[in-house]
């Protein structure tokens, strides 16, 4: 009965362990995903930083009356 005892508890971390290792490799997975969108968002931000400033004399397109 020991014997039994061993092997359930054996057969049990086996489980748990393969358990825990795919939760892991979702996680890095996710990770990796995060890094990356981290990384455009930055880029993004760099970009937006460095855009000029909107000025009276540069007017977006759906401002612009089409008067000369």
């Amino acid at each position: 009965m020991e014997v039994d005892s061993h092997v359930l508890r054996h057969r049990i971390h086996k489980e748990q362990m393969a358990k825990w290792q795919e939760e892991i490799k979702e996680m890095q997975s996710r990770d990796t995903c995060n890094e990356a969108a981290r990384a455009l968002l930055e880029n993004a931000q760099h970009l937006l930083c460095g855009a000029p400033q909107a000025s009276p004399a540069h007017r977006p397109l759906q401002d612009f009356s089409g008067e000369m």
